[in-house]
């Protein structure tokens, strides 16, 4: 395939068209239909030569039929347990054992629904799991999930990041999602911040106001 796609692994052909996954997870495809993105090329009917489908990272399975194509998409799920649950009790709570049981449902298609019905509900154990499972598997979510889903959740970090950070406990910086996805401990990471803006500050009130005018 083009652009060093990788070796292909799989290949299935329909009547007009033709579809082949690589190693690296990706899919090429070619030929003519008459529906709309059947090929995944927005808009293409007709290609000539294999192309890369964008958006697509972790194909594991494919078939081609005469109007559509199917693609199955490799999903890593977190390891459930005490980071999760933030519990060293021994035995599930009702509330915990209804999410697990909800969390076994989860997928790169309900996701982002999912994860605004946990945050609302202040379901702890549901929320963390789907924080955990868009930090694992992000492209895929990015690439399925509905735009005005995604704006609704951003809209509810957004709002949930606001209220936290007048109390202080959380940093304004960073739009709520990165930091969740790539702060381990939003806690910590604030109180790093903190100490970081204080120390700046007792950096300025020992330099020379000398020294300060000619910077201004």
């Amino acid at each position: 395939p083009e652009n060093c796609g990788g070796t292909a692994v799989a290949v299935s052909v329909s009547e007009n068209h033709t579809a082949v996954l690589t190693d690296c997870g990706h899919l090429y495809t070619w030929g003519a239909t008459q529906g709309n993105n059947v090929l995944g090329h927005e808009g293409v009917r007709w290609q000539p030569s294999p192309k890369k489908v964008s958006g697509v990272y972790r194909a594991v399975g494919v078939s081609a039929a005469k109007e559509h194509t199917v693609l199955l998409v490799g999903t890593s799920f977190p390891h459930t347990g005490e980071k999760l649950t933030g519990s060293t009790q021994p035995f599930d709570s009702l509330e915990t054992l209804a999410a697990k049981a909800a969390a076994q449902h989860v997928d790169l298609f309900n996701i982002i629904p999912v994860s605004i019905i946990a945050e609302r509900a202040n379901a702890k154990y549901l929320s963390n799991y789907c924080r955990e499972f868009i930090r694992l598997n992000l492209d895929g979510v990015l690439t399925l999930g509905k735009k005005s889903e995604m704006d609704r959740y951003l809209s509810d970090q957004l709002a949930d990041s606001v209220r936290l950070w007048e109390k202080g406990d959380r940093d304004c910086g960073f739009h709520p999602l990165v930091f969740d996805l790539v702060g381990e401990d939003t806690k910590r990471q604030s109180q790093n911040v903190s100490s970081w803006i204080y120390s700046c500050e007792r950096l300025l009130q020992a330099l020379p106001l000398s020294l300060l005018s000619k910077h201004r």
